[in-house]
């Protein structure tokens, strides 16, 4: 399927709106590629809170309102459609997304962010990259020319305080997240720390790992310090798995040996079970030896599990030949038979032969 590139803005000032049904010939550079909708253009706002505030004052049937700014840096890819292939974005039907960091797919810099209105009241927030195609479904999309991010922000964060549906809020820390801004990550660790959404805390914590970078990480340690709640505390250890940071590996292995609570314990092991790399695997080998907890030194088992088969399997069986708790060695013994490699066969050949 062909791409449609971006369109380009003709500029209206707000009070002199005019409508337009947009075809793919009107095809040039600073609005949507957008079809089946009638686009109204505005010009640049100074004001964002207030000119949204007035449009929505303003509209009583649904309509989108939207806008584009810089996106963090990266392949990123979200548009509408799978494996490799992007098709069109419907704002009224399906919210399925490709995520990818394909350098063979060309992916804009920028994201296209829209409002659902109606009646006054935001009822969807979505995000799209700059050069994906949209359709609206024959509702009236509204699209400011020129955005500044800091004000994009400030809009956003007020639609996580005022929503009172999870997915909305979500979608809008999503979209604070993906800015190419500093303003953001104050904006997730405020989010990150506030108990009285804690669906609004678990993906700002998430947002803060997947794509925030070193900020992010930073972020992470601080936010780490002060959140207790343990569910919040195993997003945590997710996030640092996510996190590019060099460092989170270091923090991950950290919150598998000395954290409190041993379910976040038994998160970061089972994190780091993933990563591949002689640290981790001395860390989740280390749990296995000092941890006082057998759940968790069964976790760490597992963990082992998911290394790569060459760090892996030969951890298993020193720890289904050595280990002094024969729980532990049957655990070692059971991701063994499951992983399929000829060195565990040879182990167990052993083993069978000897009684």
């Amino acid at each position: 399927m062909k791409h449609i590139g971006c369109l380009v803005l003709a500029a209206t000032t707000f009070l002199g709106l005019e409508a337009a049904t947009v075809t793919a010939s009107q095809t040039q550079s600073l609005e949507p590629a957008v079809r089946n909708a009638d686009l109204h253009r505005l010009g640049a706002t100074s004001d964002l809170m207030r000119d949204f505030a007035s449009l929505s004052d303003r509209i009583d049937e649904a309509a989108w309102v939207g806008y584009e700014v810089p996106m963090v840096p990266g392949n990123r890819c979200m548009c509408c459609g799978n494996h490799g292939w992007r098709g069109v974005c419907h704002l009224e039907g399906n919210e399925g997304y490709i995520h990818t960091d394909d350098d063979e797919i060309r992916v804009s810099q920028n994201m296209l962010i829209l409002y659902r209105l109606q009646q006054g009241r935001v009822q969807k927030v979505r995000t799209f990259s700059g050069d994906c195609e949209l359709d609206a479904g024959g509702k009236s999309v509204y699209w400011w020319s020129e955005v500044d991010p800091g004000q994009s922000l400030s809009l956003l964060a007020k639609q996580v305080e005022v929503s009172k549906s999870t997915k909305p809020a979500e979608r809008a820390v999503q979209a604070i997240a993906l800015h190419a801004d500093p303003q953001a990550d104050p904006l997730l660790e405020s989010f990150a720390t506030d108990d009285r959404r804690e669906d609004v805390a678990e993906k700002a914590i998430f947002w803060m790992g997947a794509v925030r970078g070193r900020a992010g990480f930073e972020s992470l340690l601080r936010v780490e310090k002060r959140i207790k709640d343990a569910e919040l505390r195993e997003q945590i250890t997710f996030a640092l798995y996510l996190s590019s940071a060099p460092e989170a590996t270091t923090e991950l292995i950290r919150m598998a040996r000395h954290d409190e609570s041993r379910d976040t314990r038994g998160k970061a092991l089972f994190w780091l079970g993933q990563k591949a790399g002689k640290r981790a695997a001395e860390a989740i080998k280390g749990a296995i030896e000092n941890d006082p907890d057998l759940d968790i030194k069964k976790k760490a088992v597992f963990a082992l599990s998911q290394l790569p088969a060459d760090e892996g399997v030969p951890l298993l069986i020193d720890v289904a030949r050595t280990h002094r708790q024969i729980e532990v060695r049957k655990k070692a013994m059971f991701w063994l038979g499951h992983s399929e490699d000829a060195r565990a066969v040879d182990f167990f050949e052993e083993i069978l032969l000897k009684n």
